[in-house]
């Protein structure tokens, strides 16, 4: 369930993190995260977002330079372009919640 305020945000969708990739951005593991459907890697340089590569999810940094695509956590990368196949943007976090 989506926390209405969070809707509001324009979160649909709800993944929970696991593994702490992405702790130097707040996101720890058992983290839910909150998304926001997008699909053009232009609309959110620079923030946030869960993506499918080769069938698995990440959430990463996404940082898109010209015709190439970063997916950065902490010190580590990988570059994609956005018409790879397997490559999809899911949406960008708009919040993320700690488990209580």
């Amino acid at each position: 369930e989506i926390p209405l305020g969070i809707h509001r945000r324009g979160a649909r969708m709800a993944f929970r993190a696991i593994g702490d990739a992405m702790a130097d951005e707040g996101i720890r593991d058992g983290d839910i995260l909150y998304v926001k459907p997008v699909s053009d890697p232009r609309t959110v340089n620079g923030r946030i977002v869960v993506c499918r590569v080769e069938g698995a999810l990440f959430a990463r940094k996404l940082i898109a330079t010209g015709r190439n695509v970063r997916l950065q956590a902490g010190s580590s990368y990988m570059s994609v372009s956005p018409d790879t196949a397997g490559f999809e943007i899911l949406g960008v976090v708009v919040a993320h919640l700690g488990e209580l």
